[in-house]
């Protein structure tokens, strides 16, 4: 997933790309982490007849697996609304959402993001559960004195977790939590 969207960022076929770590059930066949991924790529146009077609040529991916969805701008821009509605619809919404967000350098992501993995339980990530992944290029950022790491290109990590609601699972989480706030400081990274 990271190598398509770095592929997506330097030809900037996409107006707007996320990658996504979703939870997913047990009895699905997916790896143990409990965890698929998928992109997100946004193409903005105004008559139908505007968007090319074809834009997933020379990225690695499942055959058949690919979606493709109109929306509104509105819509578009709604999404986070949109998920959390979501949340609160499967009776999720008043559980634990311990969630984390650091600017991780891209040439560190990949290492990052796998001990991240490997150290989250999956029985500990209840649908709704996210990892998200936005690429960012430095040179484009108008903002002064925005932390960011120091490299050209990095991503927006989000640890985005609904958790069940047992105090020793918090106080568990909480911990782990700020264990991988100080790993990504290490590597350059900022909340």
């Amino acid at each position: 997933m990271l190598a398509n969207m770095r592929v997506l960022m330097d030809d900037g076929r996409f107006d707007y790309i996320r990658g996504n770590g979703a939870s997913v059930p047990a009895d699905r066949n997916f790896p143990p982490t409990g965890l698929a991924f998928f992109i997100e790529a946004t193409s903005f146009y105004s008559m139908p007849d505007e968007l090319t077609l074809n834009l997933t040529s020379g990225l690695r991916f499942i055959p058949g697996m690919e979606q493709q969805e109109d929306q509104t701008y509105v819509e578009f821009t709604g999404i986070v609304v949109q998920l959390i509605a979501q949340l609160e619809a499967a009776g999720l919404g008043h559980l634990p959402h311990p969630w984390l967000d650091l600017f991780v350098a891209d040439s560190v992501i990949d290492d990052c993001v796998t001990q991240t993995i490997a150290e989250l339980n999956p029985a500990q990530l209840l649908p709704g559960s996210l990892l998200l992944f936005y690429p960012f290029v430095r040179s484009r950022l108008k903002r002064p004195l925005f932390r960011v790491p120091d490299e050209e290109r990095f991503f927006l990590f989000d640890i985005l977790r609904t958790v069940p609601s047992d105090p020793a699972v918090i106080e568990g989480i909480l911990p782990q939590e700020r264990r991988f706030y100080d790993q990504k400081r290490v590597l350059g990274g900022y909340f």
